[in-house]
């Protein structure tokens, strides 16, 4: 049985073309070190403790190759689902976020919450005033003194009802327009997370594939069988009211 001619293998189609019309008897096969998992796995699924079939010289090989496929799709499931739940993690309070603002966006106006000083006080402060740059300079010489005729007047605040509820229905429009513009921002962040999700599944996957179908030293020998865990996301802020 030793002297008989050692057959290297990669595949199933390789051991049958390689085979041919030989006997058990007649030759013995050796599986290839760089064979891929999958291929190893096919190998693995008609190879069995026996005396009757072709004989394979390197049986350890084929199980470390085995261990290593199982081990590598368990270790890719449970990173997937590690990535995919940090995903959620980000998404789902976002979602709860963009559910609130909107609900905050169709409120009436008597019930969006009053800001700012109270509307008695409205406009109400130290006098401004607009120094076109042909006339001051750049930087124009401000009245400075204690008296009454060089100091800064003061501006009275709205004196009638009106001017009072024009400057709380800005303030209502003012919050609303707020409450849009956070929201714009926060659907931007999850269409791009939303995009980013579906890309890493597929690049997940894709690279799952290729690991398990190139030719390599994987499940060559034995090693360790853990990937190593995601790094915790960083917390997300709360947007800002």
């Amino acid at each position: 049985m030793a002297d008989l001619p050692v057959l290297t293998i990669s595949s199933v189609n390789q051991a049958t073309e390689l085979i041919g019309d030989r006997l058990a008897n007649e030759v013995r096969l050796q599986l290839h070190e760089m064979t891929s998992l999958l291929e190893a796995e096919a190998i693995k699924e008609t190879t069995r403790p026996g005396r009757h079939g072709y004989v394979l010289t390197n049986p350890e090989l084929l199980d470390c190759k085995s261990r290593a496929k199982v081990r590598l799709v368990r270790e890719y499931d449970r990173l997937y689902q590690e990535t995919m739940r940090q995903c959620d993690r980000v998404l789902l309070p976002l979602d709860n976020d963009i559910a609130a603002l909107k609900v905050s966006i169709a409120m009436e106006d008597h019930e969006i919450p009053h800001a700012g000083p109270a509307l008695t006080e409205r406009n109400r402060g130290v006098q401004h005033c607009y120094y076109p740059e042909a006339q001051f300079s750049l930087h124009p010489s401000y009245e400075y003194g204690t008296t009454q005729q060089t100091r800064v007047p003061y501006q009275p605040a709205f004196a009638t009802d009106q001017e009072r509820a024009q400057a709380s229905a800005r303030d209502r429009r003012a919050q609303r327009e707020w409450w849009k513009s956070n929201l714009a921002f926060l659907e931007k962040i999850r269409k791009i997370l939303e995009d980013n999700r579906i890309q890493l599944e597929r690049a997940l996957k894709s690279e799952l594939d290729h690991h398990l179908r190139r030719q390599s030293d994987l499940g060559v020998g034995y090693h360790g069988y853990e990937f190593r865990p995601l790094p915790a996301p960083a917390p997300v802020p709360p947007p800002a009211p």
